[in-house]
């Protein structure tokens, strides 16, 4: 068997993807996948471990055909079924049935291509939603193909029962966001958006909020918001008693510094405006000194130059 030679001679992995073998469990011969991986000892092989994935009871197993107007079919490249989820249809030709699409079904099982189409069921006669699948690989001589016909009457069932799923999932969703943005906002967004306020007032210098409204604010439910809402009212409380010494004493400090400013003002004036000064005869003196050291001035101009000098 390729199976068993295939993996000694070549000491690698060996896969089928469909595999016909008589397990003697009744029935005939059953398709199957089919790995095989050598036993080394050295470099002999000494023999194989084998394992079987026999498709029948694996569909069996995935309860694929739970509902019996469903065809679950194993089929050859030329048509033959290997497999039926309902006995009565096993060891026929499908393409010996009244099949809708036959000519675009045939090329996909000829050229080992994916096959998805709506159309009747050759079987039943009722509209379906017709799939066909390739498991062999392209270059083994044995093509095997999983065929499956849903009704599309069942789709839609599926497709409506998700809908309504989605729907009604999503309305209870809503439902209780709605319900959980008012808790929140009664219970919480309210008492910090009055905080909030209250330290907006204190901030522009309002440190008088009234003592009625600290009686009548409501209770948030949340023990921590109550006490922070106290700890504010008493801070307030305080800082209003040492408010006036702070203003007073911001008071006397502004005097003061106004009059080191005006003592400071008039030596600093008078120390600028001597710098000035001093700049500009310095540099009238070195101008001067420089046209001295010049040939072209004459008798009266070289007196008045002199004259700045001195």
């Amino acid at each position: 068997s390729p199976w068993y030679h295939n993996a000694l001679s070549t000491r690698k992995i060996y896969l089928e993807l469909a595999e016909t073998y008589d397990y003697g469990l009744g029935g005939g011969p059953r398709v199957a996948a089919t790995m095989t991986a050598p036993i080394m000892a050295g470099d002999r092989a000494i023999g194989a471990v084998v394992i079987d994935i026999n498709y029948s009871e694996l569909i069996t197993s995935l309860n694929l055909h739970s509902d019996k107007r469903w065809q679950v079919l194993l089929l050859s490249g030329g048509g033959d079924v290997l497999y039926a989820s309902d006995p009565d249809h096993s060891r026929q030709n499908l393409f010996s049935l009244p099949f809708s699409n036959s000519d675009d079904f045939k090329a996909a099982i000829d050229g080992m291509k994916p096959y998805l189409a709506e159309g009747a069921d050759p079987y039943s006669g009722e509209e379906s939603l017709v799939s066909l699948y390739p498991i062999s690989r392209p270059e083994t001589d044995r093509k095997i193909y999983l065929y499956l016909s849903i009704p599309t009457s069942d789709i839609d069932v599926m497709a409506r029962s998700a809908v309504e799923l989605i729907i009604s999932t999503s309305v209870l969703g809503f439902l209780l966001l709605g319900f959980s943005v008012f808790v929140v906002t009664r219970n919480i967004v309210r008492p910090i958006k009055k905080l909030t306020v209250d330290f907006d007032r204190i901030s522009n210098g309002d440190l008088e909020i009234a003592a009625g409204e600290r009686e009548d604010a409501p209770a948030s439910n949340v023990v921590e918001l109550d006490s922070l809402q106290r700890s504010l009212w008493k801070m307030l409380a305080q800082i209003s008693q040492t408010h006036e010494l702070r203003l007073k004493a911001a008071e006397e400090r502004v005097e003061k510094e106004k009059v080191l400013a005006a003592s400071q003002a008039k030596p600093q004036y008078l120390s600028n405006m001597s710098h000035e000064i001093r700049t500009l005869m310095n540099a009238i003196l070195g101008i001067s000194e420089i046209l001295l050291l010049g040939r072209h001035l004459n008798d009266q101009e070289r007196n008045y130059i002199n004259d700045i000098n001195v």
